[in-house]
């Protein structure tokens, strides 16, 4: 089984547009990991933190959209890039 993980980075340590948000969804999360999805209980088995990562992801878009950056249009180009659809990572 997967080792626990025991620690959370601290909010002024990070390099993050929303270094308080992401601390507390990391929080959140490891707590869930380690207590919920380690443990296999009924809750491990859906998605935790949801809340958490939204009021993080919501305040990284906005820092995003304040630099003229479209947090969708990145969004697209990552996933892309990963499935292998982006045309700048297609094989000829």
């Amino acid at each position: 089984m997967s080792e626990t993980v025991k620690s959370v980075v601290e909010p002024q340590n990070m390099c993050s547009a929303c270094p308080q948000l992401k601390f507390e969804y990391d929080s959140c999360f490891l707590k869930w990991y380690n207590e919920e999805f380690l443990e296999q209980t009924p809750q491990g088995k859906q998605v935790g933190c949801i809340e958490e990562f939204t009021r993080y992801r919501e305040c990284v878009d906005q820092s995003m959209r304040s630099k003229g950056l479209d947090p969708s249009t990145i969004s697209d180009i990552l996933r892309s890039s990963f499935d292998g659809t982006h045309s700048e990572h297609k094989r000829t």
